[in-house]
């Protein structure tokens, strides 16, 4: 007796199709599992430099206040000479100032003071009236997320009547 549906004449099709259908899906895992960790270290590297970024801003606004608040004498003992290479991890010491840490960086952020103008001389005054340049470095989680900020800061001398 001869089977129904002609199931002699398949030869195997089915398996043949199966496996197929099983590289495929197995391809297209493959596919979204590479692009899942790819996301997820854009994720980290975003995080990373964000952290250093805020780092670098948090030293910059300790040099911009050191400039406007401190005294004269304490002022002057701040101020450099030049400013580091922002891109030689050497020239940024510990010996600069260094600001609040914050948490979960590489290292503590450190700003340097340089200044541009004396004007205390021109106007006749014992404080340092003039322009300072402030240049903060903040790390982020690691020490490659690095990032260098730079601001002019103007101290003015207020002769009070």
């Amino acid at each position: 007796m001869r089977p129904a549906f002609g199931y002699r004449r398949q030869g195997g099709m089915v398996l043949a199709t199966g496996l197929i259908f099983l590289l495929l899906m197995t391809m297209i895992g493959v596919a979204s599992i590479q692009t899942t960790s790819l996301d997820e270290r854009m994720a980290g590297n975003l995080r990373d430099r964000n952290l250093a970024f805020q780092s670098a801003e948090s030293a910059l606004r300790d040099g911009e206040d050191n400039v406007m608040n401190a005294p004269s004498p304490q002022l002057k003992t701040l101020v450099t000479d030049q400013t580091p290479d922002p891109n030689d991890d050497d020239g940024w010491s510990d010996e600069l100032q260094l600001a609040d840490a914050m948490e979960d960086v590489y290292a503590r952020p450190i700003y340097v003071i340089e200044e541009l103008l004396d004007l205390s001389s021109a106007l006749e005054f014992n404080d340092l009236g003039g322009l300072y340049r402030v240049t903060s470095r903040g790390l982020g989680s690691t020490n490659t997320a690095v990032v260098v900020l730079q601001t002019t800061v103007g101290r003015g001398v207020v002769d009070d009547p």
